[in-house]
This record gives C-alpha cells, sequence and structure tokens, in this order.
C-alpha cells in the first residue's frame, strides 16, 4: 500500500511540473525600410542671358533639401523625368550624399532613371542638400514653359 501511495504522489509531483513551463512560436519581421522627402515640391527657374556668343544662357541653380531613410545596404537614389527635355537642353540633378555614401555630381536627367548616389547603407539623415541645374544651348526652342516632374526613387 505504501508503494502505491508513493507512486501515486511521484506521479503527482511529476504531473504537477510538467505543467509548469509551455512554449510558443513568436513570428517576426523587420521590414527593409526605404523613404524619401523633398523638402520643396514646387521649384521655378527661369533662364537669363549670358553675353556669351557659344552658350547664350547662364545656368540656373537652385537647391533643396531631403531627408532620407534607408535600413539596408548598397542601395542607390535614382532620379528620373517624366517626360525628355527639350532639344538642347538640359536638367541636372546633384544630391550631397548621406553619411557613406557617394555622390555622383551633377547628372543629366531624363525619364530613364539615373542614380545620383550610390552605396546607400543604413542611413537617417535629414536636411541634405539637392541641387537642380537647368542649361540651355543654342538651339533650344525659345519661350518655351513647362513643367517637369522629377522623381527620386531608393533602388537596389
Amino acid at each position: 500500500m505504501k508503494r502505491i501511495i508513493i507512486i501515486i504522489l511521484c506521479l503527482h509531483a511529476v504531473l504537477l511540473l510538467a505543467n509548469r513551463s509551455a512554449s510558443t512560436i513568436v513570428h517576426f519581421n523587420v521590414p527593409d525600410i526605404q523613404h524619401i522627402v523633398l523638402e520643396e515640391a514646387n521649384l521655378s527657374m527661369n533662364l537669363a542671358y549670358s553675353g556669351n556668343t557659344q552658350r547664350l544662357y547662364d545656368p540656373v541653380v537652385l537647391n533643396s533639401t531631403y531627408s532620407i531613410v534607408s535600413t539596408g545596404n548598397f542601395k542607390q537614389l535614382v532620379a528620373q523625368l517624366n517626360q525628355n527635355m527639350p532639344e538642347h537642353t538640359t536638367l541636372e540633378v546633384k544630391a550631397d550624399a548621406p553619411a557613406n555614401a557617394i555622390s555622383l555630381g551633377y547628372v543629366p536627367l531624363s525619364v530613364a532613371p539615373s542614380p545620383i548616389i550610390t552605396n546607400i547603407s543604413n542611413v537617417n539623415q535629414k536636411n541634405l542638400l539637392l541641387y537642380y541645374r537647368l542649361n540651355a544651348n543654342i538651339g533650344a526652342p525659345v519661350s518655351v514653359n513647362e513643367n517637369r516632374v522629377v522623381t527620386f526613387t531608393i533602388m537596389d
């Protein structure tokens, strides 16, 4: 009888200990964040006569700022136009690079995405300078008053 009681007590103790802990699986995801914010939504550029017989117009440079967050590695910032520029005119953009990234200087824009910054890795920076430069040469259409949308995208 004592043995039966001891066995029952041991089984009861094992069952009590077995209920003291339990496990579960927790699934989590850390997303790759790619975010860019432009300070100015609308910029206006007007060319002026240079007096130079080769160029006729002085380039116009405007600047703005941007902020960028990228949790990935070795990303690039590209820029593109919604429509190509008129013949003999170019719109170029240059961006100050965030920490450890590389700016490619002034890059002429077209409808194809053009890299302007490379090697973007794990950054969160604000108020970086962004420059726009408008050029027109002999043969550019006169009295042109058009708009272009410049789209910036963070890509692999």
